[in-house]
């Protein structure tokens, strides 16, 4: 789930890379990458709300989680 996010942060690291090609090869940017370079910045909001959005849930899972262990535990001692 955290994949797409971390994808859309790499953008500038493939831009780095097909530049240097492009300087010393001569190989072109593909459309592809230059159009996520074009719109990295929504691209970057996008993928810190969608990172913030998953820890978020995991948090909230585990804490569910963690207050239903202890219920069960509760119980448990009653018994």
């Amino acid at each position: 789930m955290v994949l797409p996010g971390i994808c859309i942060l790499l953008i500038p690291l493939f831009d780095f890379l097909f530049s240097s090609l492009k300087k010393y090869t001569g190989i072109q940017i593909p459309n592809l990458i230059a159009w996520l370079v074009n719109r990295f910045d929504n691209l970057e909001e996008i993928a810190l709300i969608w990172l913030l959005l998953v820890f978020s849930w995991s948090l909230f899972q585990r804490y569910q989680q963690l207050q239903k262990t202890i219920a069960q535990e509760a119980l448990a001692k009653n018994d």
